[in-house]
């Protein structure tokens, strides 16, 4: 194994994706030393009959609790055969410890892993292929949505079984969009189509609340939520990859680009509709409060937002802004580390226990993630939780994961940190923003 996996550090796009699944309350089972913290720690099986496998995840907050609760079930339904022993790790470390694990020959049975960070686990050959483990274990590959299957698949293998995607979507204010007008009598906004339609209905809550109301609210000054939505329209540009086809340089300050750019620059310095100034600690307060009309939000805010009392809001997918449906998503997958003494018995029993989590997903969308299996989608137990069929089939079709790369992290950190500037201050020129960014991603490509 390489030895840059035990000094692997987390970068920062992808340290502020997994925030997204650890809002506050993060804790631990057990850490990797060992130490004993809160959460669920399986009961072994009468007359040890059981295999224990060790899981390892990064969910705090109310996704832990949730995760927690579908561990405990999935013990509860297979003491007789399979004792998972979960761990959970604070997520600004998870792939630091999970990394030297692995390369100490010490890692987990099976853990979680974001779709955007298995280029590099799998060019690390730090993951376990499933192709014959998941027939042995009955997975049926042709049960998940396509689409967040192929985040998973590596020249036409698998590698991880996906449990979600969690992407964008567009949440939105009723009582003020029906103040303004803008409210259908479906409880949807009137919005018209393409980018005229959408900054024509932006430019109305504006005009209408004599600019008392923001019309969207999105992180814009920090963190990666623009990065989001850059790419977002890039891919509704019918953008290709980040890369040149090679993946020696940045591929992505073309035509496609500069059409995603000139709507982040509308929105945000020429029709005033988005504040550049925001951050991921203000951004969503400001539409809980009732002082943004809409947001961009990740779908796992739905949550925290139906607990705000008197919050009437409703969420649809993000609007085709441009030429076709796309966003910005990625996906929680479950892996096989790599182990240096592979147990059959053991990854049989984590495969069963990784689709079992997949085909149980209506309780994980309590979290507002959308389910990877597509039946998951017609259970009476998804479709009586509001908001999530709103947005989860469309999404889940239209999502558009970052190109597959080992280098996609520290490019990404790159392309965040121009268009932060680009926000914030308002010094950029809009044409010098991609070449600026291009420049810092071939540098990175460059090591």
């Amino acid at each position: 194994m390489k030895k840059k996996w035990a000094t692997a550090a987390v970068s920062t796009i992808l340290s502020l994706s997994l925030a997204a699944c650890s809002t506050a309350g993060t804790g631990t089972t057990k850490d990797a030393a060992g130490k004993t913290g809160s959460g669920v720690d399986s009961p072994s099986a009468a007359g040890g009959k059981a295999v224990e496998i060790t899981y390892w995840n990064l969910f705090g907050g109310g996704d832990g609790d949730f995760m927690d609760a579908m561990v405990k079930k999935f013990n509860e339904t297979h003491k007789d055969s399979i004792s998972v022993k979960s761990v959970r790790l604070e997520w600004g470390e998870y792939y630091t410890k999970l990394s030297a694990a692995i390369s100490s020959g010490s890692g987990p049975d099976v853990a979680v892993s974001h779709a955007s960070r298995l280029p590099e686990l799998v060019g690390n050959q730090a993951v376990t292929q499933l192709e014959d483990i998941a027939k042995q274990a009955n997975v049926n590959w042709g049960s998940f949505n396509e689409n967040i299957l192929s985040g998973t698949e590596f020249e036409g293998k698998h590698y991880a079984i996906p449990l979600d995607t969690h992407a964008q979507a567009y949440f939105y204010n009723k009582k003020l969009l029906n103040d303004y007008g803008l409210l259908g009598e479906d409880g949807k906004p009137k919005l018209e189509p393409g980018t005229e339609g959408f900054m024509k209905f932006l430019n109305t809550v504006k005009e209408k609340s004599g600019g008392k109301t923001i019309p969207l609210t999105l992180p814009t000054a920090q963190g990666s939520d623009i990065y989001w939505l850059w790419w977002t329209l890039y891919k509704q540009a019918d953008g290709e990859s980040l890369f040149s086809s090679d993946g020696s340089k940045a591929g992505f300050n073309n035509e496609q680009g500069k059409k995603a750019l000139n709507v982040l620059d509308r929105m945000i310095h020429k029709d005033k509709v988005l504040p550049g100034n925001l951050t991921p600690d203000n951004f969503q307060k400001l539409f809980e409060q009732g002082k943004a009309a809409t947001g961009v939000m990740g779908v796992w805010a739905t949550g925290a937002l139906e607990k705000v009392k008197d919050l009437d809001f409703g969420v649809m997918p993000v609007p085709t802004i441009l030429d076709k449906p796309a966003v910005w998503g990625d996906s929680h997958t479950i892996i096989l580390p790599k182990a240096k003494n592979p147990d059959a018995k053991k990854q049989n029993a984590a495969v069963t226990f990784a689709d079992w989590l997949s085909t149980n997903g209506a309780m994980w969308s309590q979290a507002g993630h959308i389910p990877a299996k597509k039946d998951v989608l017609l259970t009476d137990e998804f479709k009586k939780q509001q908001y999530r069929s709103d947005y989860a089939s469309t999404t889940a079709n239209n999502v558009r994961f970052f190109t597959k790369s080992p280098k996609i992290g520290p490019v990404g950190d790159e392309i965040t940190k121009v268009l932060n500037e680009f926000a914030s201050s308002g010094k950029l020129n809009p044409d010098d923003v991609l070449t600026k960014a291009e420049a810092a991603a071939n540098k990175v490509l460059s090591k």
